[in-house]
């Protein structure tokens, strides 16, 4: 065939040989096919050789180019990614769902069913660390008034010590370490006894103590060691939750030494304070020092908002409880929080001793917190997760609070449904604990409600739902056991 052409060459890769009219060269490549020439000169040969050496340069160059772009391109968008990365902020911890606890039949009423739980399995104790005596006036507390000006020193004033060792000296053996014993229910391996440790600080000479609530939170028993080593069974006092504080007393036949409370409004960002507590459970009396880094933090602790003094002294397991000091040796709070997240460091919180001293004033006169207000409703949440206990035990299928008992008012039934607390619309726990602040005792608030009910309709029962409207009047807050008495001597 005459010409240049193209042809076939998967059966004679690699094998040059003669056309026929002997002059004619055949070249092999790696594609399986084999460019052909009858230039007898070998002209049109070297020419597409030439070309061909040209147009594979070209094409290096250009792979070349495309590969220093690329890798350019990837390592700025990477750069960008870790940038942003090390750059970003964890998200703040989630709240808990709150307990609900089992209903109790009541004469009169439906026999309510024994839903199913909400939360951790609890034990009834075994015995209470709590007295069954009279009260008494309240203790000598040491409780410094606000300085009225605050200079750069803060709520130390003139008084503050020139040297960290100083101050820690004038408080130490006020700090004290509390070790309880919890009965935990096992399921079908029975109960068992747990054992929790925290801090506390002294706060009167004969014997009062204050703590965190979720310190002694369910305990059977509270023992108290001191500084110097000696042990004393605590007797509890009252407990508030939505302030986590509580009030311990111990009998000792000497005076104990007591930290004198600070002001708290007087602190100031950037002030030197330093915590001294029982980190981790085993190392009493340990101290850290820091900075205020907020006066007023608001943050959720086991579901309760609070506000509460930020520090970057360090806060472990075990600290809660203890104190906060600052320059004067003063207690200007009670440590009760950490931030807990995968590398981060430097958050604590606690809570001011202005806000604490109010509540452990009503806890050891009343043994809890006068002026909260009650709806004597006990509700039952439900969830999209067991929107089907709705439907089996109260016959509606939506999410919200379900009513399980009404001590106040005959109006509200087991099973209603409940919508809103003064035109506030109330659809979680969440909800209805924030429709009620603000709110006195004697207040009287709007409720409304859906509540499915049964109809005759052609000679059969349908259930009807229909929303009802009802007013109710808050009563003040007691807790089961506030007739329990107790009396310091």
């Amino acid at each position: 065939m005459d010409g240049n052409h193209w042809r076939d060459n998967d059966q004679h890769k690699n094998n040059p040989k003669e056309t026929e009219n002997g002059y004619g060269q055949e070249y092999s490549y790696t594609n399986s096919y084999t460019y052909e020439s009858n230039n007898t000169q070998g002209r049109a040969s070297g020419a597409a050789s030439g070309g061909m050496r040209r147009g594979g340069r070209t094409a290096l160059v250009v792979c070349v180019t495309v590969l220093v772009l690329t890798l350019c391109f990837g390592a700025g968008t990477l750069g960008s990614l870790v940038a942003h990365d090390w750059g970003r902020t964890p998200d703040a911890p989630l709240n808990e769902t709150p307990d609900v606890s089992e209903p109790t039949p009541d004469q009169g009423t439906p026999i309510k069913p024994d839903l199913p739980s909400t939360g951790p399995d609890t034990a009834d104790p075994m015995s209470s660390p709590t007295s069954d005596v009279s009260r008494t006036p309240l203790p000598d507390m040491d409780k410094q008034p606000t300085l009225g000006k605050v200079t750069y020193t803060g709520s130390a004033g003139d008084n503050a010590y020139s040297t960290l060792a100083e101050a820690i000296d004038m408080v130490d053996e006020t700090v004290v370490e509390i070790f309880t014993e919890t009965i935990v229910s096992g399921g079908w391996l029975g109960n068992f006894v747990q054992d929790g440790a925290g801090s506390g600080v002294i706060i009167s000479e004969d014997g009062y103590i204050v703590t965190n609530n979720h310190v002694i939170s369910g305990a059977v028993t509270i023992t108290v060691r001191m500084a110097d080593g000696t042990t004393h069974e605590a007797q509890l006092v009252g407990t508030d939750a939505s302030t986590d504080i509580a009030v311990l007393w111990v009998d000792t036949e000497q005076p104990l030494p007591a930290a004198a409370l600070g002001c708290s409004a007087d602190l100031i960002v950037g002030e030197y304070v330093y915590a001294i507590g029982n980190p981790l459970g085993s190392l009493g009396g340990t101290v850290t020092d820091g900075l205020i880094r907020a006066t007023a933090r608001s943050i959720t602790v086991d579901g309760q908002q609070m506000t509460l003094l930020q520090t970057n002294a360090a806060v472990n397991p075990g600290n809660s409880g203890g104190g906060l000091f600052n320059m004067a040796g003063q207690l200007i709070g009670v440590v009760n929080a950490k931030y807990s997240e995968n590398d981060v460091e430097g958050l604590g919180f606690a809570i001011p001793i202005d806000t604490a001293y109010d509540v452990i004033c009503q806890l050891i006169e009343y043994g809890y917190v006068r002026g909260i207000v009650d709806t004597g409703l006990e509700l039952y949440e439900i969830t999209s997760s067991n929107v089907l206990v709705a439907w089996r035990y109260f016959g509606m299928s939506y999410a919200g609070l379900y009513v399980m008992e009404s001590e106040f008012s005959n109006d509200v039934k087991y099973g209603d449904l409940l919508l809103s607390v003064n035109g506030v619309s109330v659809k979680n726990a969440a909800d209805y604990k924030a429709s009620l602040e603000g709110l006195s005792v004697g207040d009287t608030v709007t409720l409304v409600l859906i509540r499915c009910e049964t109809e005759i309709k052609n000679g059969r029962e349908v259930a009807v739902e229909r929303e009802v409207t009802v007013e109710l009047v808050l009563q003040e807050y007691v807790p089961e056991d506030a007739s329990i008495r107790f009396e310091a001597k």
